[in-house]
């Protein structure tokens, strides 16, 4: 899983939120046995402050973050699936100094079981990609509420590795009514342990539905609506006052947003889909950097595999 990490410093506490890139579409893998390679392309452009739901005008940049994605998938007769998926990844941040950083993402492996039109997935996401603490973005606002001065410090970093080892869960549903074939998802992700510079990310939990209208019969066209809620992230710190340990906590946020996909079918092997997502609103603790626009586009090849008495052509 690929990750663009943020962090924002406030006078009375500390938020830290990690922001997670566009993910890769999902309408291209075959559901029936065989062996599978893909190739995916996301974008995501995180230009957008806010502090709670309103925008925040003391921000000094944006960032974008480019995902290029490897992926092979094993599909078994039995309904049982193994997938593995490589990214690959580009930073940059725009500010009062630009930065560039390239490198890996972390490696993930899957499995996944099919019962009818129902599916369950369990995988786990290794600490494999860059991850880099030191701050592209900062600023230091000076104001007055209620007759105190608050100082305020915005500071971004931006990686494209989450730093943890991370479990990942899933179950998804697909029904048909005539042209139409609604899907319905829900996942998590559960961090198992800290960054190298000690925080705990937070759980986070996912909800999508997606209607799909066949076009064509080799092209179809999606529309959707998500929910994403990112628990609390936790740092051990010092009280600044009493000089005491404590457990911070901060950096949750939620998100509802909506996508727009086209599926292409341009041979019996091959598939292919672009996808749009759009946030509509978005909540945060403190003060956050949130995703304006995503984008992805991908294909994938699938071979049958070999039958009992014959073998895939």
């Amino acid at each position: 899983m690929l990750a663009l990490l943020g962090i924002a410093l406030a006078h009375h506490d500390t938020a830290v939120a990690q922001v997670v890139p566009p993910s890769t579409p999902g309408w291209t893998g075959s559901r029936g046995p065989g062996l599978s390679f893909g190739l995916s392309y996301g974008v995501g452009s995180f230009a957008r402050t806010l502090r709670g739901t309103h925008r925040w005008s003391s921000s000094t940049g944006s960032i974008a973050v480019h995902t290029l994605t490897v992926e092979s998938r094993l599909q078994l007769g039995t309904g049982t699936g193994f997938r593995l998926s490589l990214p690959v990844g580009l930073t940059i941040a725009k500010g009062a100094s630009d930065t560039m950083r390239a490198g890996p993402g972390d490696l993930a492996l899957s499995v996944d079981q099919r019962i009818g039109p129902v599916s369950g997935r369990l995988g786990v996401s290794a600490p494999t990609g860059l991850y880099d603490p030191s701050p592209v973005l900062s600023v230091i606002d000076v104001s007055a509420e209620g007759g105190a001065v608050r100082l305020t410090t915005y500071d971004t970093r931006a990686s494209l590795g989450t730093g943890a080892w991370t479990a990942v869960a899933g179950v998804d549903g697909r029904a048909f009514m005539g042209p139409v074939a609604t899907t319905v998802a829900v996942g998590g992700l559960l961090p198992i342990d800290d960054t190298p510079d000690g925080i705990r990310w937070g759980p986070t939990g996912t909800a999508a539905v997606e209607a799909e209208v066949s076009v064509h019969p080799r092209a179809r066209v999606g529309l959707g609506i998500d929910a994403r809620h990112h628990g609390s992230d936790q740092m051990d710190t010092v009280d600044e006052d009493t000089g005491s340990p404590r457990v911070a906590r901060f950096g949750a946020r939620s998100a509802v947003g909506a996508s727009l996909s086209v599926g292409v079918v341009p041979s019996a092997r091959v598939r292919c889909e672009a996808r749009a997502h759009l946030p509509v609103w978005q909540h945060v603790a403190g003060v956050q950097l949130v995703e304006s626009v995503s984008a992805g586009l991908s294909c994938r090849t699938t071979r049958p595999l070999p039958t009992k008495g014959g073998s895939a052509r």
